[in-house]
């Protein structure tokens, strides 16, 4: 019977061939051997690489068959003797002379370790079995890593627990104590799901979380005797005989202890008499092998008789089958030997970390983690501890057994925040700390902090920093975790505002975590097992430093609190949505989604530049720039990449948001030079005209004196002239007054104080802008009471294009057309109508422009009052000038709303090429989200230029009549230029320069 005062946690059953360990035998196709550099043999001389094994190695009766391994011969006696020296811990010459010990790594390579002996023998036993050794070391290559190795007549076996990776060490086949695989726990392989279940009755736990619990760890380490017995069948697997059985004992025991030493500053020693405990015969031991709920009645018994109540402190027995069992808090209690562990093949990490460790995490006080019901999850969840999305990761969760909610396929050897908690209190002030013998480690704890408390936006990603320190130097590793609970809930639930969201990752020396995962974000994925909050919650969070201590580690916490407001966000990145290329400078647009507002008040951005995919960010472009969705930045000279990124992030929090896809930054140009309201396109007859130029420092800056405008008129040659400097790189450019038959050519010139020269256009003076001289007359008139030839393109879901008179609905739209007439294009024009899920395009009839002209238009372009927007949603203006009206180029992008008419030119030769045959196209877009989008189109206008000649007197158009312009005429006459020719009649001669004479005479 069991007693009512207990908890039972089963643990589902899990096949052999569910380990990741292959049968004995066998050989697994999918096995990589990393093939290091065959021959390389360790600094002392204990190990040498095999490089590829043969197939002769690997036809062996198999041990461990990891995917991934690298493979190593060992020199036993020389590897003996090496650890032999190594000093007992916990004494000076430990401190002053540890032993260094080359580990074999899965690269093929080798790590230094600094080793001293850690016996987990009682001396008793320890005499017993001289040939069974155990050691503890600290990582000096990783200096946040630290090794748990045995030897025994089983061979050398070791653990490295690193934020690198945990790796294992053990035998390639049975009984060959000279080969050896050196591989990542998580290279191994879960072949099959098949379960086997002992269902045994929920009881009440006996643990409280009492006094003297405390968030830091590490300044004692308490000791826990440990009679782990094993049943027939465990002990026939592992050889047959009492020191087979015993030695591996010694290995699990060995790698558990590593894990709670370092986790929990706990450590387990088994008892003088431990191999009293293993039995050799199945048929006449105390143990139903297969039954877990009843082995741990008859464990309690057995270990009280035989090893006697007041001499042990926690109880376990190991089988090949009853899967996982054990009561909750019992360490130091009349039930501290309930605890079972038994797998058909009893050894390798899932029997150690996801049984052992697990099992006995009960029997100290820790809960089930996971907040998952689905397969095995189901019926074992603890409403009160789930923590940890669903199966969980740690040593408490249930890790590849809950089906469609699994977080992965093995448990991360360490424990969650909430196992943490319970064990640490368990042991210092509830029943654990009644029995314990305690050592002063000589470790000083680290110290950490979490930071404030925050505000931040739904939906957007957040990086979460620490700040940490260790008084002894050590290094230390951060692990963040969620701490928040609410109803079970798979990983496809959603977010309802309390259940938890993130799982757990192994700590790193990194104080930060990026959520989702920086892979996650960079690939425009969603991660449902490292997620964002979809809903306005209090999240909370916690991060624990390590130390990492080889034999007894420190450990501190911190936690803070974000509160996801749910009326912000999500902060988008937009642009550069990829593909782009930059000459150096670009403009970067987010979407700002009200977190300019209280309470997240983030009113400035950093504005970051990636040059290698994402993965770093050194690159300021911009510091503290107002948070209003848009800025136009400088690349610093000489940086250049096919893979750039763009992240906006809060200056003053820590949500951030990462531009959808990479994009190509080419070399800056020496100076950037710009003609910021545009080139000039038409000019008044007779007058000169002004306009700005803009020259910025590129990778060069501007010679003072170099900035100059360069004009033809008449096609005559081009002549310089000097551009104005207004100051802060804008300048002022003029062209000179010009004649009706003069056709101005115009470009930019400046140079750079290392000799780049720069021109706009850049292909100047072969390229260069032209202006039309004249004013603009209306030829023909579009008021759409009757419109011909248009064409709508009905491409969006809801509020396409469609004439008639606006009603003004509310959201957004015009209430009257822009010229009077009444009618006019509009979208959406129904009440509470927008565009909806897509596109509406209008396109033109065909145009006639091929002798120049201007086409002219009122448009709307708004959205809902108070909503912003959405990226790449507008009105955007295309022309095509091609014979078929097909090849379309975006001319105009209005995408920032306003409440009114606005009119808009685009100029033939200017904004497109002279055609007979052009068609405008106005595209509408809403491409979904919670804005709208609202646009209009009237008064289409088709203008030429027309232009009156001036006073023919007045020559040279100065405005003067003198005699430079009868010197200028006189070189036009005698250059037999056509503008000579006065009396238009086709021939420069004589009777021109009399006629222009008699002009002349008579003034203007």
């Amino acid at each position: 019977m069991f007693s009512t005062h207990c908890s039972v946690y089963v643990r589902a059953l899990v096949c052999a061939a569910g380990l990741g360990l292959a049968a004995p035998g066998s050989v697994l196709a999918q096995q990589v051997a990393a093939p290091g550099i065959a021959g390389e043999q360790s600094w002392d001389g204990s190990w040498v690489s095999l490089g590829q094994p043969d197939d002769a190695l690997l036809n062996g009766e198999a041990w461990v068959r990891p995917l991934h391994f690298a493979a190593f011969r060992a020199d036993m006696q020389t590897l003996t003797r090496e650890l032999r020296r190594a000093p007992l811990e916990f004494t000076r010459e430990a401190v002053e002379a540890p032993v260094l010990f080359a580990v074999p790594m899965p690269d093929g390579g080798y790590q230094a370790f600094e080793v001293v002996e850690s016996p987990i023998m009682e001396p008793g036993l320890q005499r017993k079995y001289p040939d069974v050794r155990t050691y503890v070391g600290q990582g000096i290559d990783d200096p946040a890593a630290t090794v748990r190795l045995d030897v025994t007549p089983q061979g050398f076996h070791a653990q490295v627990l690193s934020p690198n990776g945990r790796v294992m060490v053990d035998p390639l086949n049975r009984g060959d104590r000279t080969h050896y695989a050196s591989y990542y726990a998580e290279d191994t392989e879960r072949k099959h799901d098949w379960q086997c279940e002992g269902a045994i009755g929920d009881l009440h736990h006996d643990h409280e979380h009492g006094g003297g619990f405390s968030s830091r760890s590490g300044e004692t380490l308490k000791t826990y005797r440990l009679a782990n017995a094993a049943t027939g069948e465990y002990t026939s697997f592992h050889g047959g005989t009492r020191a087979a059985g015993q030695a591996a004992i010694v290995t699990a025991v060995n790698r558990v202890t590593g894990i709670y030493e370092v986790e929990v500053a706990a450590r387990l020693v088994l008892v003088a008499n431990n191999d009293q405990l293993v039995f050799t015969n199945s048929g006449s031991d105390p143990y139903s092998n297969n039954n877990g709920g009843a082995m741990l009645s008859q464990n309690i018994n057995t270990c009280n008789s035989i090893i006697g109540s007041a001499n042990y402190d926690i109880g376990h027995v190991f089988s090949t089958g009853g899967g996982g069992v054990a009561y909750l808090g019992v360490v130091c209690t009349n039930n501290k030997a309930g605890g079972v562990t038994g797998l058909p093949s009893p050894q390798g990490d899932a029997f150690y970390v996801d049984y052992v460790a697990h099992e006995m995490g009960h029997q100290f006080g820790a809960n089930h983690c996971f907040n998952s019901s689905t397969s095995s999850c189901g019926g074992n969840r603890s409403g009160s501890h789930a923590y940890e999305p669903g199966s969980a990761s740690t040593i408490m969760g249930y890790a590849g057994i809950c089906g469609s909610d699994n977080i992965q396929n093995r448990s991360d050897a360490y424990f969650g925040s909430d196992s943490y908690n319970a064990i640490r209190s368990f042991i210092s002030g509830g029943s654990g700390n009644n029995c314990d013998q305690q050592t002063n480690t000589g470790n000083n704890g680290p110290t950490v902090s979490a930071g404030p408390n925050r505000s931040i936006p739904i939906g957007t990603p957040f990086t979460l920093t620490a700040t940490g320190n260790d008084p002894d130097g050590d290094t230390l590793t951060y692990c963040w975790e969620e701490r928040d609970r609410g109803p079970t809930a798979t990983l496809n639930s959603p977010d309802d505002g309390q259940i938890p969201l993130n799982r757990s990752y192994t700590g790193t020396i990194s104080p930060s975590r990026t959520v989702p995962r920086l892979s996650t974000i960079l690939a425009n994925q969603t991660d449902r097992k490292d997620r964002l909050p979809e809903v306005g919650r209090t999240y909370e969070w916690r991060v624990t430093a390590r130390d990492n201590r080889a034999g007894g580690g420190g450990v501190q916490f911190d936690e803070v609190v974000l509160t996801v407001v749910g009326s912000a966000g999500p902060f988008v990145a937009t642009q550069p949505s990829g593909g782009e290329t930059w000459d150096g400078q670009g403009t970067v647009t987010w979407d700002v989604a009200n977190t300019t507002a209280a309470p997240i008040s983030a009113t400035q951005v950093n504005i970051l530049l990636s040059i290698d995919n994402g993965q770093t960010f050194p690159i300021v472009l911009a510091a503290n720039t107002p948070n209003d969705g848009s800025e136009f930045v400088t690349v610093p000279n000489n940086v250049t990449s096919n893979q750039a990124r763009i992240r906006v992030e809060a200056s003053n929090n820590i949500f951030f948001d990462i531009n959808p896809d990479s994009f190509t930054i080419v070399a800056s140009p020496p100076l950037f030079v710009t003609l910021p309201d545009g080139p000039v396109v038409s000019m008044p007859q007779g007058q000169a005209t002004d306009f700005a130029v803009e020259i910025q420092d590129g990778s060069e800056s501007v010679v003072p004196g170099t900035e100059r405008l360069y004009t033809s008129y008449d096609g005559g040659a081009f002549v310089s002239s000097p551009l104005v400097d207004d100051g802060g790189g804008m300048y002022t450019a003029t062209l000179p007054a010009a004649s009706c038959d003069d056709s101005p050519r115009f470009y930019i010139e400046a140079l750079g104080d290392e000799g780049g020269l720069v021109r706009l256009p850049e292909d100047a003076p072969t390229g260069y802008f032209q202006a039309q001289v004249g004013e603009l007359t209306v030829l023909s008139s579009e008021d759409f009471e009757s419109p011909s030839g248009w064409i709508v393109d009905a491409g969006a879901s809801d509020g396409n294009w469609e004439v008639g008179v606006p009603v003004g609905s509310g959201f957004g739209d015009p209430d009257s057309d822009a010229d009077g007439s009444g009618n006019a294009y509009v979208t959406g024009n129904a009440s509470f109508q927008d565009i909806d899920g897509g596109t509406t395009i209008l396109v033109s009839p065909f145009l006639n422009l091929a002798d120049g002209g201007a086409i002219g238009y009122s448009y709307w372009m708004s959205g809902f009052p108070g909503i912003d927007i959405g990226p790449g949603d507008g009105l955007f203006v295309d022309v095509a000038t091609d014979q078929f009206g097909a090849d379309f180029q975006e001319v105009r992008a209005y995408t920032d709303p306003e409440t009114a008419w606005r009119t808009d030119t685009l100029v033939a030769g200017g904004d497109f090429a002279l055609s007979s045959t052009v068609k405008v196209r106005f595209r509408a877009v809403d491409t979904g989200g919670d804005d709208t989008v609202e646009a209009a189109l009237d008064a289409f206008t088709i203008s030429e230029f027309s232009c009156e000649d001036g006073c023919i007197a007045d020559f040279n158009n100065d405005g003067n009549v003198n005699t430079q312009d009868v010197l200028s005429f006189l070189n036009a006459w005698n250059a037999g230029d056509g503008s000579a020719d006065v009396n238009g009649d086709g021939n420069v001669n004589t009777q021109d320069v009399l006629l222009f004479l008699n002009l002349w005479n008579a003034g203007c």
